[in-house]
């Protein structure tokens, strides 16, 4: 179970903000006092408004729940001291309303899922002012709440349903600790003072099964592996006798045990964050949310690698949101666990990974495309310089593409079609096949020099359009590059990427009716009938491109001077050949090859206003079409050719 919407409203700094959560695990960035503590102290009061509310009917009501049902607050209680209020940070009474004001009301909602059972419900909680020294809290839209539905998706409401542990920075711990009960241990970590009994919430789970577990977490994420645990903690407290509580370390191969006071303020701090995500069976609840506030704090940047890959394997079972605004975490992160918050307490806040490129308006622009989180780093950090480049390095793949657009195009329909979201590609804009050719050589010896895991050009390849090449000439390309350059290569059959679009109309249709709100009115046969009328009428101008009285010699010396000739200086292949037989040979291909595979983007544009004007749609389209469609592609609307892309993407 998880919340997929967190919805906030007058809380604290926050005026009316909505945060599309990840189901595992979320990174909220940020700068100082943008709210991001507050995001999680509204989760936190969210499930402490929950608990506080929730009891066992003692009568039926008709048509809303059953007696012994769980339900969330009868209306005589609902009243709550100032200080009963543990999971929020107010010095005052009045801190908790936006702007100090006790006239408002605090609105804190979350859609929660439950996905084995396929169900999801809107539960929030309103908080208002009722004495200036009593909060009143309640169920919003109590009188039209589902309760019948409410405890289907909840399965273990007998145990509380929810839970949530809250840690922020841990810099030392006491030097002594006494073993304390359990109300005073959950209060604790309520009020995000846990690591002031960590000692007691080790010894717990060290008579538990999952001990073994963390232990290996544990040196794996200090030390890169958990074959072999390089950090001992042990205990020869006994509740039942001691009054103290205490716990040991041991590192590699000492025998000398000493006490857990004198770890660094890192190791301390990796060792609270993962007592979050080891609760005892008898402690699990359907929702369990693990919050972190900054718990990149004091922690060396290869331990906080390995922390968010053990942070993301854990959202199986917890759903874990954390703070930061580290550089180096969120270099680390996928763009589908990192969400900005830009301070402004409005507005929704998805994941990088849900936005788009952004468009640039530099003309011939190359180099490295601004990856996703740079936008959000230049906001934290405004003195980084060379933010593109070390996305280069620190990226998956590095895709070489010819333009800006390419680039936009290719992120979005890669994004859309592939299960791993957590690939990390960076864009390296070359302008044009020609311009790739010119430039291989420095590219490679430049890439070759940089190293991380890899040589830069070890995760290098090339996605590029064939334009006017002939099959012979670009698989000769396409060796050249592989062979003799070791850059894996991509091109479709089609002209440009936009031609695919026109090799089935059938799919074209669909797209077009979810990109169009006019087009979706229309019968999709009918969608489908227009386009076929326009692509056979625009079959003809795209062969006339291609005839013989257009190949003329200024058409052949181009085609030579681009192509051919680099290809002989680049790769040795001896394809040049005298410009009569070049010229005989261009036209026997161009006229041999369908008008599809012919096209170009501005053939998609002119069939798809053909189109919209033959269904007597007024809208007309211009060449943002090709990333429009490709916003709704997804595996059901795939075109085979992206497919295939997608997969060498990936692969």
């Amino acid at each position: 179970m998880y919340i997929k919407l967190l919805k906030i409203r007058d809380f604290k700094s926050i005026k009316n903000l909505e945060i599309h959560l990840d189901k595992q695990f979320s990174i909220l960035t940020g700068i100082n006092n943008s709210g991001k503590t507050t995001i999680l102290e509204a989760l936190s009061l969210w499930v402490e408004c929950f608990e506080k509310l929730l009891n066992i009917a003692q009568r039926s009501v008709t048509g809303k729940y059953l007696k012994g049902d769980y339900i969330l607050g009868p209306t005589n209680n609902k009243y709550f001291n100032f200080d009963e209020i543990n999971s929020v940070r107010c010095p005052d009474f009045e801190d908790i309303f936006r702007n100090r004001d006790v006239k408002r009301s605090v609105m804190i909602e979350a859609i929660v899922v439950n996905e084995e059972k396929g169900k999801e419900q809107n539960i929030g909680f309103s908080i208002s002012n009722s004495t200036n020294t009593r909060y009143v809290i309640s169920l919003i839209g109590e009188k039209t709440f589902d309760y019948r539905l409410f405890n289907v998706l909840f399965s273990q409401l007998a145990n509380g349903g929810v839970s949530s542990y809250f840690a922020s920075p841990v810099a030392s711990i006491e030097q002594r600790e006494d073993f304390v009960t359990d109300p005073i241990l959950t209060d604790a970590i309520r009020q995000r003072h846990s690591y002031q009994y960590i000692r007691n919430r080790i010894y717990k789970l060290y008579h538990s099964s999952v001990f073994k577990r963390f232990q290996e977490d544990l040196s794996f994420v200090l030390y890169g592996t958990a074959s072999a645990v390089h950090i001992v903690l042990r205990s020869q407290s006994d509740i039942n006798k001691d009054k103290r509580v205490v716990i040991t370390y041991s590192i590699g191969r000492e025998t000398v045990e000493k006490d857990l006071a004198l770890l660094g303020s890192g190791t301390l701090q990796v060792i609270e964050i993962l007592l979050d995500l080891y609760h005892q069976s008898d402690e699990r609840r359907d929702l369990n949310l693990v919050l972190l506030d900054e718990p990149d704090s004091h922690i060396h940047r290869d331990i906080q690698e390995r922390l968010i890959q053990t942070l993301n394997r854990s959202g199986a079972s917890n759903q874990v949101v954390i703070t930061t605004h580290n550089e180096s975490l969120i270099r680390t992160a996928s763009p589908a666990n990192l969400f900005h918050v830009d301070g402004t307490g409005l507005g929704v806040v998805r994941c990088l990974y849900k936005k788009e490129l952004p468009k640039l308006n530099s003309p011939h622009f190359s180099g490295p495309y601004p990856a996703l989180d740079t936008p959000v780093i230049r906001s934290i950090n405004s003195t980084s310089n060379g933010l593109d480049f070390i996305s280069a390095i620190e990226a998956d793949k590095i895709v070489f593409v010819e333009g800006d657009d390419d680039a936009r195009l290719l992120y979005r329909l890669f994004n859309n079609n592939i299960a791993n979201k957590n690939t990390k590609l960076m864009f390296w804009v070359m302008g044009g096949v020609s311009k790739v050719l010119d430039k291989v050589d420095m590219y490679q010896a430049f890439f070759s020099d940089i190293k991380n895991a890899q040589t830069l050009w070890e995760k290098s390849i090339l996605v590029f359009d064939r334009d006017r090449l002939t099959d012979n000439h670009l698989k000769a390309l396409q060796d050249g590059l592989q062979d003799k350059k070791s850059l894996p290569n991509y091109a479709h059959k089609e002209y440009t990427q936009e031609s695919v679009y026109l090799t089935d109309l059938h799919l074209l249709a669909v797209l077009l009716s979810v990109s169009i709100e006019a087009v979706g009115l229309k019968p999709l046969a009918d969608v489908e009938t227009a386009l076929q009328t326009a692509m056979t009428a625009q079959e003809v101008v795209i062969k006339s491109r291609f005839d013989s009285a257009r190949l003329d010699e200024q058409f052949v010396k181009q085609y030579k001077g681009m192509y051919l000739e680099k290809l002989d200086k680049v790769f040795g292949c001896k394809v040049a050949t005298s410009d009569i037989k070049l010229e005989h040979e261009l036209q026997a291909y161009y006229e041999a090859q369908p008008a599809v595979r012919l096209s170009n983007k501005e053939d998609l544009v002119t069939v798809v206003n053909q189109a919209l004007a033959t269904l007597g749609i007024s809208e007309t389209v211009d060449e943002s079409i090709a990333y429009t469609l490709a916003q709704h592609s997804s595996l059901g609307t795939m075109y085979p050719q992206w497919e295939e892309m997608v997969k060498f993407m990936e692969g």
